[in-house]
């Protein structure tokens, strides 16, 4: 279960902790999808997905519309719209884009058009839709990372990467972000690294090390 913190100075800590959360490409795989798991209700029934330009004859009604806004708001960060890809996001909303120290998920409680600006502005990367698929209440949607404009860019070799973000959607909005696996990601933690082995004394002479 994702940890969810409120409030701006919350939400600009936890950015600045996560190293900015410069793209949306999977990290620690493991502990994001048992975030996104823990936050789903009910089955996790697997649908069709979606590719580009068919989101609408392949999708049902309800799910049409849903991924229309996934894909408004990926093409608004795209072009460096920020304040209109903001717009997507509803209020309150949770957004899961980082983990803490422990490999934990992050979330930040969004409740402001601020707030929203902030946690798009993180996103260095744009995305340009692939396919989505729904899972219960979720729509997992792949990405693939583009250079966009605007504040906060520059996704340098996340470019061309792919990424995937579980959505969930309602009444146009997006109420939940969660960052999901995608082909390994870049770590926003680095692993920890074990310490070096240190020499045993050689017991036919101390002086060396075998």
């Amino acid at each position: 279960m994702a940890t969810i913190r409120s409030g701006a100075l919350m939400l600009v800590l936890a950015l600045t902790l996560a190293g900015c959360a410069t793209d949306i490409t999977g990290a620690h795989p493991s502990a994001t999808s048992r975030a996104s798991r823990g936050a789903r209700s009910g089955s996790r029934a697997s649908s069709a997905g979606t590719g580009p330009g068919r989101s609408g004859s392949a999708a049902s009604g309800s799910n049409a519309a849903a991924v229309a806004v996934i894909r408004g708001w990926a093409t608004a960060l795209a072009h460096g719209e920020i304040a209109a890809a903001a717009r997507y996001f509803a209020l309150p909303s949770v957004f899961v884009n980082s983990v803490d120290a422990a490999g934990q998920p992050v979330g930040v409680k969004v409740t402001s058009e601020r707030e929203a600006r902030l946690v798009n502005e993180s996103l260095s990367c744009g995305a340009q839709l692939v396919r989505t698929a729904r899972h219960g209440r979720y729509i997992t949607a792949t990405f693939t990372l583009v250079n966009r404009t605007g504040p906060g860019a520059g996704c340098g070799s996340g470019t061309g990467q792919p990424a995937a973000t579980d959505f969930l959607i309602a009444h146009g909005r997006i109420v939940e972000w969660i960052r999901a696996p995608a082909g390994g990601g870049i770590p926003l933690v680095p692993t920890p690294q074990s310490p070096p082995a240190t020499p045993a004394p050689n017991p036919a002479n101390p002086g060396e090390s075998v």
